[in-house]
């Protein structure tokens, strides 16, 4: 048996899936539905009693924030990716 038949197979290559960014239309649609969610059942955070709560990453304040940078994607920093907020400060 030659060297080739004896080497195994090889796994299959993983990829990095390819995010394209959402098009001002697609950006108010979503923004639309999350106002509607919040006018219809209320401010749902995502603490496991879903009561509200002030907080940055699941509280009230973390809709809030991301509220405004869905407005404003230009002028407000991500809090996520730690963007210098000074980079926004130039661009107005």
């Amino acid at each position: 048996m030659s060297a080739a038949a004896r080497t195994e197979p090889r796994p299959p290559r993983i990829t990095k899936p390819r995010f394209e960014p959402l098009g001002r239309t697609e950006v108010n649609g979503r923004a639309a539905g999350i106002l509607n969610s919040i006018e219809r059942d209320g401010w749902l955070c995502a603490n496991p009693r879903r009561l509200e709560s002030p907080g940055l990453m699941t509280g009230l304040t973390g809709i809030g924030y991301q509220l405004l940078r869905l407005a404003r994607p230009e002028t407000v920093p991500s809090v996520l990716t730690l963007e210098d907020p000074r980079k926004h400060a130039k661009a107005r």
